[in-house]
């Protein structure tokens, strides 16, 4: 439609009085940000649209009160700052990563996997994620407080050497009142866990890798994140299990992916 006659629609007396009724009847405030009339400039959205048909001729339930922001990002005019959903975080171990919120690019260390149903996917960092709902900046908080926990364990750990009564080697720490074991043979490693003397399992052992054995490193990660997963499940902390599987999950199938 030529922009003229779209103009010449939206200053028309008829449009003036439909969109007035959708405003009051909507409180006079954006439907999706609560702001009013008197903190932004309101519109009215049409949710959709009718060839042949003028603005003011559609039926009000068609209609909704949006502030200018919100409507032009309804339009996919601005990016949307509501109805992103996080899919992962990983922490990257140093500056790696660069975030795409726009006109942001800078370097993060926590990526964050975000996708919206009109803008596709994202990668932002921590700071950045002031689109995502409060369940998932809840989510975010959780990961990033755990990754930290986990990298500063892991680099204050004094690893020793053992053997069994039956002449098998492990490599074993302690950690909160509980012993990790990881044996080596061959092209696998196995895990061994210890609430004080109880021995317990959270996770199958690792599975024998077909290639290169992975480095060291990993497994000593994988070992803890597992120890940590058994202390969550017996202190019932089911927020912190579950951010925890994620967070062993994806470091299992990277480790899958270096074999």
């Amino acid at each position: 439609m030529d922009i003229k006659k779209i103009r010449k629609f939206y200053r028309n007396h008829k449009w003036i009085e439909f969109s007035n009724k959708i405003k009051e009847r909507d409180g006079n405030k954006c439907t999706n940000c609560s702001r009013n009339e008197e903190e932004v400039i309101l519109q009215v959205h049409h949710n959709t649209y009718y060839e042949n048909k003028k603005p003011w001729e559609y039926s009000p339930l068609d209609c909704i009160t949006l502030c200018k922001g919100c409507h032009a990002r309804e339009h996919n005019l601005i990016e949307p700052n509501y109805g992103w959903i996080l899919i992962s975080i990983d922490d990257l171990g140093g500056l790696d990563g660069v975030c795409e919120r726009k006109n942001c690019n800078t370097a993060i260390r926590y990526e964050h996997i975000a996708y919206h149903p009109k803008w596709g996917y994202k990668t932002v960092g921590s700071s950045c994620i002031s689109f995502l709902t409060e369940e998932d900046k809840f989510k975010s908080h959780q990961y990033i407080h755990l990754y930290k926990k986990i990298a500063k364990a892991l680099n204050t750990f004094e690893w020793s050497k053992s053997q069994t009564k039956k002449g098998r080697y492990f490599i074993f720490t302690e950690y909160q009142k509980s012993t990790i074991r990881i044996y080596k043979d061959n092209s696998s490693y196995q895990l061994a866990f210890y609430l004080g003397k109880k021995r317990v399992n959270w996770e199958k052992p690792i599975q024998p890798f077909k290639k290169n054995i992975p480095h060291i490193e990993l497994v000593k990660e994988l070992a803890l994140i597992n120890l940590m997963g058994i202390i969550a499940t017996e202190r019932d902390k089911k927020e912190e299990l579950k951010v925890l599987q994620d967070i062993y999950k994806n470091l299992k199938n990277s480790i899958r992916n270096l074999c």
